[in-house]
């Protein structure tokens, strides 16, 4: 069983990655939020909505300023209080889903791991974490919060990792006390408790994001570097029947891809698109969009997204008359349509940096300009430009229409920068990110789950848990000295380390067949 939460960026690799495990042979099913269960249906996959709508959070009037402002301690403070509310029920329907389906393997997401630890644990269930990027602190990779690149990143991401535990705790931690009593010491009680598991995790986690744009870091935990798989991209055109399964229509259908193919016969073209972003207001965001165009003198099209972008958004402007004109000669507006399909046809792709954007804007071989908003956005920004294939600018809120005009003018002119994108986009097409992340789940079954050797670390980990929850937290101050003075991360939690505590279980015996269609 995999659980998810977010977008639908956040969403359509693990319905890829779901997909894939069904076809190996794997009875699958996702828990979700409510919005996304029409389309997880249209692959043919069990699926159950035990999540708010996340559409409908995003668009909250907080969440939208948060977003618009970049303010991300504001956003997970926004989702926190609507989750308060909801929790009680969603939390409910997670126990009740997972005792319906009866899995032997869990694969939970960020957002979905404080309360999946522990109801996994009180059924002897392994839970595997998934992720479309990393999230591990590192001083070489910028954090979710989108410092600047002289700033001490290590101490940036464990900021953010308080935002986002103290985000859980407030709004998820009573509930789960009261529902799950017997799940504890799963429940990541403190800040210490959550970065000791986090940081010392006892499965697999998979990263759907490219070896080939991102590896692993000299200053991870060792028990990090040994779990972290990155796997390569995961992507629902590696499935022969994507749109194939009634799910044409959450693609833009045929009638779009007839009114696109026709348009890109036009001449050279640009895809600006921002998903589930809604950054200052959607006239800011259709009118920015147009202006840069305009100055650059570009065709494009235009991506609806949840912000609903649409010619409409340019009235009302001193410039609406000229905005309107270019628009009706130069552009088209879609509310969606299929990225891997359309991307290779563009000639620039503009979008937020969301991780299921980047993975396909880059396979597409061509120039890419990033405007992050927030989160890993900023990250995916700068290894865009790093790998010399596309241009980060600022936070989406401060880009300018003649900034994003000069980019656009770099990517249409640049010649190495359009080697390099078009030879990344061959090297990633090549992975097989969706083929790894199977193999992985495989291999931890018959190695890990079949031997024994996962129920054994299980129970250490469940003892330290105990002994961290009994003992005092440290304060602020040990928290600054951690950070300041550790040269590696190892040493805050190094009695949490596996190796030094797991008996030996049966590591010599030959693995058993794995029976794919009982899993």
């Amino acid at each position: 069983m995999l659980f998810c939460s977010g977008s639908r960026g956040d969403v359509q690799p693990i319905i890829a990655l779901a997909s894939a495990l069904k076809l190996a042979g794997f009875r699958v099913c996702i828990g979700t939020n409510v919005n996304h269960v029409p389309f997880v249906q249209t692959f043919q996959l069990e699926t159950v909505g035990v999540s708010l709508d996340s559409e409908k959070i995003l668009n909250e009037p907080e969440c939208r300023e948060s977003m618009a402002k970049g303010n991300v301690i504001k956003l997970f403070a926004s989702i926190g209080q609507a989750n308060k509310t909801a929790f009680p029920d969603s939390m409910a329907n997670k126990m009740d889903a997972i005792h319906r389906f009866s899995p032997h393997i869990i694969l939970a997401s960020v957002l979905e791991y404080y309360e999946i630890a522990p109801i996994a644990s009180t059924l002897s269930l392994p839970v595997l974490r998934i992720s479309l990027q990393s999230l591990y602190p590192s001083r070489d990779q910028i954090s979710c919060l989108g410092e600047p690149s002289w700033c001490p990143h290590r101490i940036f991401a464990y900021l953010f990792h308080y935002i986002l535990f103290s985000g859980e705790r407030d709004s998820k931690q009573s509930v789960i006390l009261e529902q799950l009593p017997d799940g504890k010491p799963w429940v990541s009680l403190t800040f210490e408790q959550h970065m000791a598991d986090f940081l010392h995790p006892i499965t697999p986690s998979l990263i759907g994001f490219s070896p080939c744009l991102f590896s692993q870091k000299s200053d991870w935990t060792n028990d990090v570097k040994e779990a972290v798989k990155l796997t390569g991209f995961w992507v629902i055109d590696k499935q022969p029947s994507a749109e194939s399964l009634g799910g044409d229509k959450f693609f833009g259908g045929e009638s779009v891809k007839e009114m696109l193919s026709e348009f890109l016969l036009g001449g050279p073209v640009v895809y600006m698109g921002w998903g589930s972003m809604i950054a200052v207001s959607e006239k800011h965001m259709a009118c920015l969009a147009v202006r840069s165009l305009m100055e650059a003198q570009l065709r494009g099209i235009i991506l609806g997204g949840w912000a609903n972008l649409e010619a409409q958004h340019l009235k009302d402007q001193a410039d609406s008359a000229l905005l309107q004109a270019y628009a009706k000669d130069n552009l088209c507006f879609v509310q969606t349509a299929p990225h891997e399909w359309l991307f290779p046809q563009c000639s620039v792709i503009v979008h937020h940096g969301g991780a299921g954007t980047t993975a396909a804007s880059m396979r597409a071989g061509v120039p890419v300009i990033i405007t992050p908003c927030f989160g890993d956005q900023f990250d995916n920004a700068q290894l865009v430009e790093s790998n010399g294939c596309g241009v980060a600018l600022k936070h989406f809120s401060r880009v300018t229409p003649a900034a994003l005009a000069d980019a656009l003018t770099q990517c249409m002119s640049d010649p190495d920068m359009r080697e390099n994108a078009r030879s990344l986009g061959q090297q990633l097409k090549k992975e097989d990110g969706l083929g790894n992340a199977v193999r992985i789940v495989e291999d931890f079954i018959v190695n890990e789950l079949d031997t024994g050797m996962w129920k054994a670390k299980h129970a250490v980990r469940t003892q330290q848990m105990r002994d961290m929850q009994a003992k005092t937290p440290p304060g602020c101050l040990t928290w600054i000295t951690r950070l300041c003075n550790s040269g590696s991360q190892t040493r805050f939690f190094a009695h949490l380390t596996m190796s030094k505590h797991v008996p030996n279980t049966n590591h010599d015996c030959v693995p058993g067949v794995l029976s794919r269609g009982g899993a």
